[in-house]
């Protein structure tokens, strides 16, 4: 089976836990275990992609998996779902956007924007642009800590939790406030809608650096 048909068997399979674990058909311990061939799989297609060879890819990928699923064993309070998969996608979004502002590179949200190509970007624009990279650094960041920390305080996991829902939801608030904020003070046109079909654009993925 190829690559992309073992990711769409993973993201199934996932989704089909979730909604089995939603209707209290299988436990959460059994919802982490499924969540292990969507990490085996992410780790080995990252590894394959990123220039490792296969077996190698495959053995790390293997080895991450067991020391996981071995740690929950030790410690029973640990939870893998959803914090695990909330924990490496905020942390490569934060790491995207800070390296994009200390780079010799322009900050990642001014190259999307002219990739738009909409209209020039006017110095005070590429400030606010500038500034919002960095917010949306320490905003992913900050998820990140919080998912991770929930993975393994039991007793502190529910206020977790509930602050997580809420950092997802002032960052889905402000990608689409943001863009009425430019629109009214700088006049621009892009809408958080187009900004989104672009995002998703697997050429612009390339463009932007994430190889």
């Amino acid at each position: 089976m190829r690559m992309a048909g073992l990711g769409a068997l993973a993201s199934l399979s996932l989704a089909a836990g979730l909604g089995l674990n939603a209707f209290g058909a299988i436990s959460a311990q059994v919802l982490d275990y499924i969540a292990m061939y969507a990490v085996w799989w992410v780790v080995w297609r990252l590894l394959a992609r990123g220039g490792a060879g296969e077996a190698v890819a495959m053995l790390v990928a293997i080895g991450t998996v067991t020391g996981l699923m071995w740690l929950q064993v030790q410690m029973p309070e640990i939870r893998y779902m959803p914090y695990l998969l909330i924990v490496p996608a905020n942390l490569l979004a934060s790491w995207f956007f800070a390296r994009s502002l200390v780079s010799e590179r322009n900050a990642i949200l001014v190259d999307l924007i002219e990739i738009m190509g909409l209209r020039p970007i006017e110095p005070r624009f590429r400030r606010f642009v500038e500034g919002q990279c960095l917010l949306w650094s320490v905003m992913c960041l900050g998820t990140a800590i919080a998912a991770a920390l929930a993975i393994g305080m039991a007793e502190h996991r529910p206020a977790l939790a509930g602050l997580l829902s809420a950092l997802v939801m002032v960052q889905i608030v402000w990608f689409a406030l943001s863009h009425y904020y430019a629109s009214f003070r700088y006049g621009r046109p892009e809408t958080w809608g187009l900004t989104l079909r672009t995002m998703i654009r697997p050429d612009v993925w390339a463009r932007l650096g994430f190889q």
